[in-house]
């Protein structure tokens, strides 16, 4: 009994991190990736309005894509087109409200992944 009580923080921290949003906005973060480096970040209430956030880790480039959009999609962003790869990179542009978000997640060197995430106005 007492071991299960052990495993319940690591299991309520690991459910917490799953897609979280980053600062607490509806920009998700990328699972399992390094904290970001945060360039122009602007947060209004409980949504980003601009910014650019990079992250990187270990990951697969599809994978990656593919939870992130079903991510996003699940907190109401519409994707409105993609482009590229699994092997070198993928890029797609999401749209919500008035908000846009510039996703590329790229292959790097060891089976590293590298993840930009720009958040603007809509073009």
């Amino acid at each position: 009994m007492r071991k299960h009580f052990l495993f319940a923080p690591v299991l309520v921290l690991s459910i917490a991190c799953g897609s979280s949003g980053y600062l607490k906005t509806d920009v998700l973060e990328p699972d399992h990736l390094n904290p970001p480096i945060a360039e122009g970040v602007k947060i209004q209430g409980d949504m980003m309005t601009d910014g650019t956030l990079t992250y990187q880790g270990k990951g697969d480039v599809n994978k990656a894509y593919l939870d992130y959009v079903d991510a996003m999609r699940s907190v109401g962003w519409e994707p409105r087109a993609a482009e590229g790869d699994s092997a070198k990179g993928m890029h797609c542009m999401l749209k919500k409200d008035t908000r846009q978000v510039d996703l590329t997640i790229t292959a790097e060197p060891e089976g590293a992944i590298k993840v930009v995430i720009q958040v603007g106005p809509a073009k």
